[in-house]
């Protein structure tokens, strides 16, 4: 762990990243999604837990095979329906996530063949696509009201799970493979310990149920997936592929 000390380390504020940085030492800074993406892509961190789209936006990036996934339903990055898809004109997205606002992209326009105005989160819009804490608590607001979780659409249309974000090394870290190792196994050791981590019988539901952290080959699959659905909407322009470390 004096090792793992000594790196510069960011992750996400939210409550699925809790058991992967339970482990580690307690200098992680923590950002919302985009901002931990821009400062990663400044060289401020050797790894950082780094929305997907971002890592796929800098090919030099090496990825680890933990992160955060769903195979389905995630319950916490929706869009919300208050009256019916084909009735929805415009949307408004959540700027702190670049996955997000790219993946209800490839959902509404690749898939559900709709062509919809993008407005930014807080303006008047027909439906709102809210992520973490903010869709959590929509849901518990709003029982009525229906919404479509993301990730199940993803999975329903590509029969794949899909990649929120991966422990990701800056380009110019130089990290032996026994520093990544020991890395990997304090990140997940706080897995043991999401009963610990849970408030309450929902919270230990949803990083039990919902969340996936151990990245496989289907994980890669579904990035590989991701960058071609993000291409063919000219939201991504290198075909290159991060590796893996």
């Amino acid at each position: 762990m004096n090792n793992l000390g000594k790196l510069s380390i960011g992750a996400v504020s939210y409550l699925n990243s809790k058991p992967l940085i339970y482990g580690l030492p307690r200098n992680v800074r923590l950002l919302e999604p985009s901002a931990l993406a821009a400062e990663y892509e400044r060289g401020v961190f050797d790894l950082a837990l780094i929305p997907v789209v971002a890592a796929l936006q800098n090919p030099g990036a090496r990825l680890l095979d933990v992160g955060i996934a769903a195979d389905g339903e995630v319950y916490s990055v929706i869009l919300t329906l208050p009256k019916p898809l084909p009735l929805i004109r415009t949307v408004s997205l959540d700027s702190s996530s670049r996955t997000s606002v790219n993946l209800v992209k490839i959902i509404l326009e690749r898939h559900c063949q709709r062509r919809v105005e993008y407005v930014p989160h807080g303006a008047p819009a027909d439906a709102q696509v809210l992520i973490g804490t903010k869709a959590i608590d929509f849901r518990a607001a709003n029982r009525g009201v229906p919404v479509l979780d993301l990730a199940a659409a993803w999975k329903a249309h590509t029969g794949l799970p899909f990649v929120f974000a991966a422990w990701t090394m800056h380009p110019r870290a130089s990290l032996s493979a026994d520093m990544l190792a020991q890395f990997r196994v304090a990140t997940l050791s706080g897995l043991a310990h999401r009963q610990r981590i849970a408030r309450d019988d929902f919270e230990l539901r949803y990083l039990t149920r919902y969340i996936r952290y151990e990245l496989t080959a289907d994980h890669q699959a579904a990035i590989a997936r991701l960058s071609a659905e993000l291409r063919a909407l000219s939201l991504l322009s290198s075909a290159r592929l991060p590796a893996f470390v």
